[in-house]
């Protein structure tokens, strides 16, 4: 296992969890909700679900838009693979936590990257441990 696999693991996690757009509306707001803790929410819940809507939408549009860069850049363009899968999880990463924090209307970035971790680790973790059960591990990397 070489540093790209992690790089090609996070990758995945992140397109498996937040591509199922309608699914994943709940997740958004349960993240939201976990991050709060034990508050309320400081808004109405009409505005809420609409920002939680839209912030997944957001997240898996800008999921579609990594997948097809990575096409664009392996696939079409024949560039190596592991750095490619570097740039594109670096350059994610601060782009969903923008997105975020600029969605919630949130007081600093740390929250957001907060919500963030939340959304794609709750249900990625399940995820990875199926695969590591099932034994897609090994096909994944």
């Amino acid at each position: 296992m070489t540093i790209y696999d992690v790089f090609t693991l996070a990758l995945r996690l992140i397109v498996v969890t937040t591509l199922f757009w309608p699914l994943t509306i709940p997740l958004a707001a349960l993240a939201y909700k976990v991050r709060l803790g034990q508050q309320p929410i400081p808004m109405e819940p009409g505005p809420f679900w609409i920002r939680s809507t839209f912030a997944s939408l957001g997240l898996a549009v800008l999921s579609g838009v990594m997948v097809g860069l990575y096409f664009l850049l392996v696939r079409l363009m024949e560039l190596p693979a592991g750095p490619v899968e570097v740039v594109l999880l670096l350059a994610y990463i601060p782009a969903a936590v923008w997105y975020l924090f600029w969605m919630f209307a949130l007081d600093d970035m740390i929250e957001a990257l907060g919500i963030f971790l939340i959304y794609v680790l709750l249900p990625g973790l399940p995820l990875l441990l199926l695969a590591w059960v099932t034994g897609l591990w090994k096909r994944m990397v």
